[in-house]
């Protein structure tokens, strides 16, 4: 009762709510600069220098390890010129802004064939379970499978947090590890 709680909560979450699919799935344009040692910045004011300079509001604006990060819809160059300008006269930093673009043509395509990847893998999977062990633990295999990654995509959804590549990389992991736990264990 409990799991099957968690897999309808965690579809309706995913339906409803969905995901906040970062710059290498949506596409657009990150900026980011490494902070001058022992300087404090409010991501607030580095959202406000970036849409004064650009017009364009900012996605999301992080602090990612030691960087600042500005991610935002697809900049035209001029856009960019002037958001590094700006970045780099109010908070000069030693290393510079740099800058990085992915079109929403290709994000989209990457998104469908990470998708698809896994829907190739799963069916595979259930394919040599099939043949090579019983029929009901094939089904049953590949029920847990889908129930720890329908799961996880769920807690995601409810997070909010940025689907990136490393998120895929991590749903793969644990999709690998369920495998084995059901398979091998």
């Amino acid at each position: 009762a409990i799991s099957g709680t968690l897999v309808v909560a965690s579809i309706l979450l995913i339906i409803f709510r969905g995901f906040h699919f970062g710059i290498d799935f949506a596409g657009g344009t990150t900026l980011q600069f490494q902070p001058n040692p022992g300087e404090t910045i409010s991501t607030t004011e580095v959202a406000q220098v970036v849409t004064s300079a650009t017009g364009v509001e900012p996605d999301a604006v992080q602090t990612v390890g030691t960087q600042i990060e500005v991610s935002s819809s697809t900049l035209t160059v001029t856009q960019v010129v002037a958001a590094k300008g700006a970045l780099n006269q109010k908070y000069a930093p030693t290393s510079g802004v740099s800058d990085s673009a992915v079109s929403e043509t290709w994000g989209s395509e990457i998104s469908q064939r990470a998708l698809l990847a896994v829907v190739v893998f799963i069916i595979a999977v259930a394919a040599f379970l099939w043949i090579r062990y019983e029929r009901r633990s094939a089904v049953g295999a590949v029920v847990s499978v889908l129930h720890d990654l329908v799961i996880t995509a769920g807690i995601y959804s409810l997070s909010g947090f940025e689907v990136t590549p490393a998120t895929v990389i991590g749903l793969l992991t644990i999709l690998g590890f369920s495998l084995y736990d059901t398979v091998v264990v």
